[in-house]
């Protein structure tokens, strides 16, 4: 009987799923509880496994933020306000948020009429592919 040659199957490493961080950064007002947004905050996101992805966004007039279609990882999360002085409701604003991620206070500054704040996580975002994880900052003032 003849013999016939048949490829042998061609394994393939499967891409995971893209993930996705996203959610709103908003000043909680004490007159009325209403939640103002906060536009032009810079976030990037850090990886620390494989070759160490590195994701920047800002937010839109609404407030809101989103890393869409990044490798699923572990990465530290980076929130840096930079508001004039006219945009801050007070001058030392508790931080609330959905996600306890370790939050550190880096810095705060006075730079001509804008106001610096940096905050980092020092713990790790995980993100599984397919994912998608909601992290909400509100700045209320004491």
């Amino acid at each position: 009987t003849p013999v016939i040659d048949r490829p042998s199957p061609i394994a393939t490493r499967a891409t995971p799923s893209p993930a996705n961080i996203e959610g709103t950064i908003s000043w909680l007002t004490s007159a009325n509880g209403k939640k103002i947004p906060i536009s032009r905050v810079n976030l990037e996101l850090n990886g620390h496994l494989s070759d160490n992805p590195h994701y920047t966004t800002r937010t839109d007039q609404q407030g809101h933020y989103s890393f869409e279609n990044i490798e699923p990882n572990e990465y530290g999360l980076g929130v840096y306000f930079n508001l004039p002085v006219s945009d801050r409701l007070c001058d030392s604003p508790e931080y609330q948020f959905n996600q306890d991620l370790g939050w550190l206070h880096y810095a705060t500054a006075l730079r001509g009429n804008i106001w610096y704040d940096i905050l980092f996580s020092s713990e790790d975002v995980v993100l599984d592919p397919g994912e998608t994880v909601f992290v909400d900052f509100v700045l209320k003032c004491p």
